[in-house]
Protein backbone atom coordinates (compact mmCIF):
# COMPACT_ATOMS: atom_id res chain seq x y z
CA UNK A 1 0.00 0.00 0.00
CA UNK A 2 1.23 3.29 -0.95
CA UNK A 3 1.96 5.43 2.04
CA UNK A 4 2.23 9.43 1.74
CA UNK A 5 2.29 12.70 4.14
CA UNK A 6 1.74 16.23 3.87
CA UNK A 7 3.91 18.79 5.98
CA UNK A 8 3.39 22.51 6.84
CA UNK A 9 3.44 23.64 3.73
CA UNK A 10 0.92 20.79 2.45
CA UNK A 11 3.90 19.36 0.15
CA UNK A 12 3.56 15.60 -0.38
CA UNK A 13 6.14 13.22 0.80
CA UNK A 14 5.91 9.19 0.66
CA UNK A 15 6.64 7.42 3.79
CA UNK A 16 5.74 4.74 5.65
CA UNK A 17 1.66 5.66 6.92
CA UNK A 18 -0.64 7.98 6.49
CA UNK A 19 -1.72 11.21 8.81
CA UNK A 20 -5.32 10.75 9.28
CA UNK A 21 -6.80 12.46 11.91
CA UNK A 22 -10.19 11.72 13.48
CA UNK A 23 -11.23 9.72 10.60
CA UNK A 24 -14.41 7.70 11.83
CA UNK A 25 -15.59 10.93 13.83
CA UNK A 26 -17.02 13.10 10.95
CA UNK A 27 -17.92 15.87 13.35
CA UNK A 28 -14.50 16.25 14.83
CA UNK A 29 -12.63 15.97 11.20
CA UNK A 30 -8.85 17.62 11.36
CA UNK A 31 -7.59 15.76 8.25
CA UNK A 32 -8.52 13.05 6.08
CA UNK A 33 -6.01 10.92 4.22
CA UNK A 34 -7.21 8.68 1.34
CA UNK A 35 -4.82 6.54 -1.53
CA UNK A 36 -5.36 5.42 -4.89
CA UNK A 37 -2.03 3.44 -5.51
CA UNK A 38 -2.93 4.41 -9.58
CA UNK A 39 -3.99 7.63 -9.42
CA UNK A 40 -1.80 8.75 -6.41
CA UNK A 41 -4.80 10.39 -4.79
CA UNK A 42 -4.48 12.38 -1.08
CA UNK A 43 -7.10 14.15 0.91
CA UNK A 44 -5.84 16.20 3.61
CA UNK A 45 -8.44 18.45 6.12
CA UNK A 46 -6.98 20.62 7.60
CA UNK A 47 -8.03 22.94 10.80
CA UNK A 48 -9.02 25.30 8.84
CA UNK A 49 -11.84 22.74 7.43
CA UNK A 50 -9.80 23.62 4.05
CA UNK A 51 -8.97 20.40 1.67
CA UNK A 52 -6.30 19.83 -0.77
CA UNK A 53 -5.94 16.75 -2.85
CA UNK A 54 -2.96 15.87 -5.40
CA UNK A 55 -4.11 14.14 -8.74
CA UNK A 56 -2.04 15.17 -11.62
CA UNK A 57 -3.22 19.43 -9.86
CA UNK A 58 -4.28 20.27 -7.11
CA UNK A 59 -8.18 19.94 -6.20
CA UNK A 60 -10.20 21.53 -3.77
CA UNK A 61 -12.45 19.63 -1.23
CA UNK A 62 -14.79 20.69 1.42
CA UNK A 63 -16.33 18.88 4.62
CA UNK A 64 -20.35 18.43 4.02
CA UNK A 65 -21.88 19.01 7.11
CA UNK A 66 -25.22 18.31 6.44
CA UNK A 67 -24.27 14.79 5.03
CA UNK A 68 -21.25 14.69 7.64
CA UNK A 69 -19.16 13.63 4.15
CA UNK A 70 -16.21 14.81 2.33
CA UNK A 71 -16.91 15.85 -0.91
CA UNK A 72 -14.80 17.68 -4.23
CA UNK A 73 -15.58 21.04 -4.45
CA UNK A 74 -15.69 21.32 -8.28
CA UNK A 75 -17.86 18.50 -8.75
CA UNK A 76 -19.55 17.63 -5.53
CA UNK A 77 -18.59 13.87 -5.79
CA UNK A 78 -17.92 12.13 -2.40
CA UNK A 79 -14.32 11.55 -1.80
CA UNK A 80 -13.91 7.32 -1.50
CA UNK A 81 -11.39 4.67 -1.47
CA UNK A 82 -10.82 1.16 -0.41
CA UNK A 83 -7.88 0.44 1.43
CA UNK A 84 -6.03 3.34 3.55
CA UNK A 85 -4.05 3.36 6.85
CA UNK A 86 -4.93 5.68 9.56
CA UNK A 87 -2.84 6.91 12.30
CA UNK A 88 -4.37 9.34 14.76
CA UNK A 89 -2.39 12.19 16.19
CA UNK A 90 -3.40 9.89 19.99
CA UNK A 91 -1.76 7.25 18.36
CA UNK A 92 -4.82 5.16 17.17
CA UNK A 93 -4.39 3.46 14.04
CA UNK A 94 -6.97 1.62 11.87
CA UNK A 95 -6.30 -0.26 8.89
CA UNK A 96 -8.88 -1.59 6.41
CA UNK A 97 -11.38 -0.40 3.71
CA UNK A 98 -13.12 3.32 3.41
CA UNK A 99 -16.35 4.42 1.83
CA UNK A 100 -16.62 8.14 1.47
CA UNK A 101 -14.15 9.08 4.03
CA UNK A 102 -15.06 6.51 6.54
CA UNK A 103 -14.23 3.23 7.22
CA UNK A 104 -16.06 0.40 5.63
CA UNK A 105 -16.37 -3.35 5.13
CA UNK A 106 -13.53 -5.17 6.96
CA UNK A 107 -10.98 -3.54 9.30
CA UNK A 108 -9.23 -3.25 12.30
CA UNK A 109 -8.60 -0.14 14.66
CA UNK A 110 -5.70 -0.37 17.24
CA UNK A 111 -6.00 1.74 20.89
CA UNK A 112 -3.44 4.04 21.51
CA UNK A 113 -0.68 1.62 22.97
CA UNK A 114 -0.80 -0.25 19.40
CA UNK A 115 -3.02 -3.20 21.05
CA UNK A 116 -6.53 -3.95 18.51
CA UNK A 117 -9.17 -2.79 19.63
CA UNK A 118 -12.05 -3.57 17.22
CA UNK A 119 -11.30 -6.30 14.21
CA UNK A 120 -14.17 -7.33 11.46
CA UNK A 121 -16.65 -5.18 9.62
CA UNK A 122 -17.14 -1.70 9.38
CA UNK A 123 -20.31 0.45 7.66
CA UNK A 124 -20.06 4.00 7.61
CA UNK A 125 -17.33 4.15 10.51
CA UNK A 126 -19.16 1.96 12.51
CA UNK A 127 -18.58 -1.23 14.04
CA UNK A 128 -21.43 -3.46 11.99
CA UNK A 129 -22.14 -7.20 11.14
CA UNK A 130 -19.15 -9.97 12.44
CA UNK A 131 -16.45 -8.88 14.58
CA UNK A 132 -14.33 -9.01 18.05
CA UNK A 133 -13.35 -6.47 20.27
CA UNK A 134 -10.46 -6.76 22.63
CA UNK A 135 -9.65 -4.98 26.22
CA UNK A 136 -6.87 -2.48 26.49
CA UNK A 137 -4.77 -5.47 27.23
CA UNK A 138 -5.40 -7.34 24.35
CA UNK A 139 -7.67 -9.48 25.43
CA UNK A 140 -11.23 -10.69 23.64
CA UNK A 141 -14.00 -8.95 25.46
CA UNK A 142 -16.85 -9.26 22.63
CA UNK A 143 -17.02 -11.55 19.67
CA UNK A 144 -20.30 -11.64 17.42
CA UNK A 145 -22.62 -8.89 15.55
CA UNK A 146 -23.03 -5.62 15.78
CA UNK A 147 -25.53 -2.97 14.44
CA UNK A 148 -24.21 0.78 14.00
CA UNK A 149 -21.30 0.29 16.44
CA UNK A 150 -23.46 -1.37 19.38
CA UNK A 151 -24.19 -5.48 20.23
CA UNK A 152 -26.75 -6.44 18.44
CA UNK A 153 -28.04 -10.26 17.54
CA UNK A 154 -25.90 -13.15 18.66
CA UNK A 155 -22.72 -12.64 20.95
CA UNK A 156 -20.20 -13.86 23.75
CA UNK A 157 -19.21 -11.49 26.02
CA UNK A 158 -16.16 -12.50 27.91
CA UNK A 159 -14.67 -11.37 31.22
CA UNK A 160 -10.53 -10.03 31.83
CA UNK A 161 -9.90 -13.54 32.65
CA UNK A 162 -11.29 -14.62 29.02
CA UNK A 163 -13.98 -16.67 30.42
CA UNK A 164 -17.46 -16.64 29.37
CA UNK A 165 -19.63 -13.74 31.00
CA UNK A 166 -22.55 -14.25 28.84
CA UNK A 167 -23.83 -15.86 25.40
CA UNK A 168 -27.45 -15.12 23.49
CA UNK A 169 -29.12 -12.22 22.30
CA UNK A 170 -28.35 -8.56 22.03
CA UNK A 171 -30.48 -5.58 21.07
CA UNK A 172 -28.90 -1.99 20.93
CA UNK A 173 -26.54 -2.75 22.85
CA UNK A 174 -28.28 -4.80 25.51
CA UNK A 175 -28.83 -8.47 26.46
CA UNK A 176 -32.45 -8.81 24.93
CA UNK A 177 -33.68 -12.26 23.84
CA UNK A 178 -32.62 -15.66 24.79
CA UNK A 179 -29.58 -16.20 26.45
CA UNK A 180 -27.27 -17.55 29.33
CA UNK A 181 -25.37 -15.41 31.85
CA UNK A 182 -21.89 -17.02 33.66
CA UNK A 183 -20.33 -17.39 37.07
CA UNK A 184 -16.61 -16.71 37.32
CA UNK A 185 -16.07 -20.50 38.07
CA UNK A 186 -17.60 -21.38 34.58
CA UNK A 187 -21.08 -22.70 36.12
CA UNK A 188 -24.19 -20.68 34.34
CA UNK A 189 -25.77 -18.17 37.08
CA UNK A 190 -29.35 -17.63 34.50
CA UNK A 191 -30.46 -19.14 31.70
CA UNK A 192 -33.59 -17.33 29.67
CA UNK A 193 -35.00 -14.66 28.61
CA UNK A 194 -33.62 -11.37 28.63
CA UNK A 195 -35.14 -7.86 27.95
CA UNK A 196 -33.07 -4.72 27.88
CA UNK A 197 -30.25 -6.20 30.43
CA UNK A 198 -32.43 -7.60 32.73
CA UNK A 199 -33.77 -11.18 33.13
CA UNK A 200 -37.25 -10.73 32.10
CA UNK A 201 -39.88 -13.84 31.23
CA UNK A 202 -39.40 -17.16 31.56
CA UNK A 203 -35.61 -18.33 33.27
CA UNK A 204 -33.78 -20.31 35.55
CA UNK A 205 -31.54 -18.85 38.05
CA UNK A 206 -28.27 -21.35 39.64
CA UNK A 207 -26.88 -21.74 42.77
CA UNK A 208 -23.08 -21.28 42.74
CA UNK A 209 -22.88 -24.75 42.62
CA UNK A 210 -24.90 -25.25 39.42
CA UNK A 211 -27.83 -26.51 41.03
CA UNK A 212 -31.17 -25.03 40.61
CA UNK A 213 -31.98 -22.31 42.57
CA UNK A 214 -35.49 -20.64 40.41
CA UNK A 215 -37.04 -21.63 37.91
CA UNK A 216 -40.28 -19.58 36.42
CA UNK A 217 -41.17 -15.93 35.65
CA UNK A 218 -38.74 -13.00 36.05
CA UNK A 219 -39.71 -9.17 35.45
CA UNK A 220 -36.90 -6.44 35.24
CA UNK A 221 -34.57 -8.72 36.86
CA UNK A 222 -36.76 -10.24 39.82
CA UNK A 223 -38.71 -12.68 40.31
CA UNK A 224 -42.23 -11.94 39.51
CA UNK A 225 -45.09 -14.25 38.56
CA UNK A 226 -45.54 -17.72 38.65
CA UNK A 227 -42.24 -19.81 39.94
CA UNK A 228 -40.21 -22.14 42.26
CA UNK A 229 -37.20 -22.12 44.70
CA UNK A 230 -35.49 -25.35 44.90
CA UNK A 231 -33.49 -25.83 47.96
CA UNK A 232 -29.53 -25.49 47.81
CA UNK A 233 -28.90 -28.99 49.75
CA UNK A 234 -31.19 -31.35 47.79
CA UNK A 235 -32.28 -29.45 44.95
CA UNK A 236 -36.21 -30.26 45.79
CA UNK A 237 -39.08 -27.81 45.60
CA UNK A 238 -38.75 -25.77 48.93
CA UNK A 239 -41.30 -23.74 47.73
CA UNK A 240 -44.05 -23.03 44.72
CA UNK A 241 -46.38 -20.17 44.20
CA UNK A 242 -46.75 -16.48 43.10
CA UNK A 243 -43.72 -13.53 43.42
CA UNK A 244 -43.35 -9.61 43.48
CA UNK A 245 -40.82 -7.69 42.98
CA UNK A 246 -38.14 -10.46 43.97
CA UNK A 247 -40.61 -11.98 47.04
CA UNK A 248 -43.01 -14.43 48.12
CA UNK A 249 -46.21 -12.99 47.38
CA UNK A 250 -49.55 -14.00 46.59
CA UNK A 251 -50.74 -18.01 46.33
CA UNK A 252 -48.04 -20.07 47.32
CA UNK A 253 -46.81 -23.64 49.37
CA UNK A 254 -43.61 -24.09 51.51
CA UNK A 255 -42.28 -27.57 51.81
CA UNK A 256 -40.19 -29.52 54.14
CA UNK A 257 -36.89 -31.10 53.19
CA UNK A 258 -38.82 -34.50 52.82
CA UNK A 259 -40.86 -33.33 50.68
CA UNK A 260 -44.29 -33.05 52.46
CA UNK A 261 -45.75 -29.74 52.60
CA UNK A 262 -44.81 -27.04 55.83
CA UNK A 263 -47.28 -24.22 54.59
CA UNK A 264 -50.22 -23.70 52.51
CA UNK A 265 -51.54 -20.06 52.11
CA UNK A 266 -51.16 -16.49 51.04
CA UNK A 267 -47.80 -14.60 50.99
CA UNK A 268 -47.10 -10.73 51.32
CA UNK A 269 -43.51 -8.77 50.61
CA UNK A 270 -42.16 -12.59 51.26
CA UNK A 271 -43.73 -13.45 54.54
CA UNK A 272 -46.96 -15.68 55.88
CA UNK A 273 -49.62 -13.21 55.94
CA UNK A 274 -53.50 -13.64 55.22
CA UNK A 275 -55.24 -17.17 55.40
CA UNK A 276 -53.12 -20.15 55.51
CA UNK A 277 -52.57 -23.50 57.12
CA UNK A 278 -49.31 -24.56 58.56
CA UNK A 279 -48.01 -28.49 59.25
CA UNK A 280 -46.17 -30.74 61.00
CA UNK A 281 -43.40 -32.62 59.07
CA UNK A 282 -45.64 -35.39 59.26
CA UNK A 283 -48.14 -33.60 57.38
CA UNK A 284 -50.56 -33.25 60.29
CA UNK A 285 -52.03 -29.59 60.87
CA UNK A 286 -50.15 -27.22 63.12
CA UNK A 287 -52.17 -24.39 62.82
CA UNK A 288 -55.36 -23.44 60.16
CA UNK A 289 -56.47 -19.64 60.42
CA UNK A 290 -54.79 -15.82 59.76
CA UNK A 291 -51.49 -15.06 59.53
CA UNK A 292 -49.47 -11.49 59.82
CA UNK A 293 -45.54 -11.17 59.05
CA UNK A 294 -45.20 -15.02 59.51
CA UNK A 295 -46.99 -14.85 62.90
CA UNK A 296 -50.32 -16.48 63.63
CA UNK A 297 -52.36 -13.59 63.91
CA UNK A 298 -56.31 -13.33 64.19
CA UNK A 299 -58.54 -15.95 64.22
CA UNK A 300 -57.27 -19.50 64.12
CA UNK A 301 -57.17 -23.35 64.58
CA UNK A 302 -54.05 -24.95 66.86
CA UNK A 303 -54.07 -28.61 66.45
CA UNK A 304 -51.80 -31.08 68.53
CA UNK A 305 -50.77 -34.40 67.38
CA UNK A 306 -52.79 -36.19 70.06
CA UNK A 307 -55.96 -34.78 67.88
CA UNK A 308 -56.50 -31.81 70.61
CA UNK A 309 -58.01 -28.44 68.82
CA UNK A 310 -57.88 -24.98 70.38
CA UNK A 311 -59.86 -22.51 68.81
CA UNK A 312 -59.47 -19.06 69.40
CA UNK A 313 -57.50 -15.58 68.47
CA UNK A 314 -54.56 -14.79 68.54
CA UNK A 315 -51.93 -11.84 68.14
CA UNK A 316 -48.63 -11.47 66.65
CA UNK A 317 -48.37 -15.39 67.87
CA UNK A 318 -49.45 -15.46 71.45
CA UNK A 319 -53.21 -16.75 72.40
CA UNK A 320 -55.38 -13.78 72.82
CA UNK A 321 -58.85 -13.73 75.09
CA UNK A 322 -61.02 -16.74 76.37
CA UNK A 323 -59.79 -20.52 73.98
CA UNK A 324 -62.20 -23.20 73.36
CA UNK A 325 -60.53 -26.77 73.44
CA UNK A 326 -61.68 -29.72 71.46
CA UNK A 327 -60.95 -32.73 72.17
CA UNK A 328 -61.65 -35.78 69.83
CA UNK A 329 -61.13 -39.06 70.80
CA UNK A 330 -61.37 -42.85 69.51
CA UNK A 331 -63.35 -46.17 70.31
CA UNK A 332 -62.37 -49.50 68.58
CA UNK A 333 -66.05 -51.43 69.33
CA UNK A 334 -66.91 -49.70 72.36
CA UNK A 335 -63.06 -49.44 73.73
CA UNK A 336 -62.04 -46.25 74.28
CA UNK A 337 -58.11 -45.84 72.15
Amino acid sequence: MTAVSVDSNNSVTSESSITFHDSWLPDNYHAVTTIDTELFQQVVLCNTQVLKILKGLPREVHHDATIERIKFKDTDELVTKDIVEVVHSDGRKFTGGVKDGLPHGEGTGYRENGNEEYKGHWSEGHWHGEGILFDENGNKKYEGHWSEGKRHGEGILFDENGNKKYGGHWSEGKRHGEGTAYRENGNEEYKGHWSEGHWHGEGIEYYKNGNKKYGGNFENGKRHGKGIWYSWLNGKEEYKGHWSEGKRHGKGIEYWAHGNKKYDGNFENGNRHGKGIEYYKNGNKTYKGDFSENKWHGKGIQYFQDGTELHGQWVDGEKHGPMKRIVTETYNMGEKI
